[in-house]
C-alpha cells in the first residue's frame, strides 16, 4: 500500500512539473552562438543580431496569424460576436502600429554594427 502511494505521489509531481506554465528556454547567445562575444560590435555581429531579430519577427507573425482568428472564433462560440469583431480590429491595429518598431528592431543592430567601424580604417 505504501509503495502505491509513493508511486502515485511521484507521478503526480512529474505531471505537475511538466504542466508548469514557466517557460524553459535556453539562450545560447543568438545565431552567432558562442562566437557572439568574439564578433562584438563588428559588422558580422550586427548582421547576426539583425538575422536573429528577423527570425523572431517571423515567429511573432506566425503567432499572430494563428491567434487573431482563433481568439475571434472562441469569442463567437461564446456568443460575443461584437467582442470578436472588436478584438480582431484591435489586434490588427496593434500589429500595424508595431511594424515600424519591428522594422527598427531588425535594421537597428545592422546599422550599429556598421556604424562601429567608421573610425577604424
Amino acid at each position: 500500500m505504501k509503495t502505491a502511494t509513493f508511486v502515485t505521489a511521484v507521478l503526480s509531481a512529474v505531471c505537475a512539473v511538466s504542466a508548469s506554465p514557466v517557460k524553459r528556454e535556453t539562450n545560447f547567445g543568438g545565431i552567432a552562438g558562442p562566437l557572439g562575444s568574439l564578433l562584438g560590435n563588428s559588422p558580422a555581429g550586427g548582421l547576426g543580431d539583425s538575422a536573429q531579430a528577423a527570425v523572431a519577427e517571423l515567429f511573432k507573425a506566425g503567432d499572430t496569424i494563428l491567434n487573431i482568428p482563433g481568439d475571434a472564433a472562441r469569442k463567437m462560440l461564446e456568443g460575443d460576436v461584437v467582442g470578436a469583431g472588436a478584438g480582431v480590429v484591435q489586434d490588427v491595429v496593434k500589429v500595424g502600429s508595431d511594424i515600424p518598431k519591428d522594422a527598427m528592431g531588425i535594421l537597428g543592430p545592422l546599422g550599429q554594427g556598421l556604424g562601429s567601424q567608421k573610425g577604424q580604417a
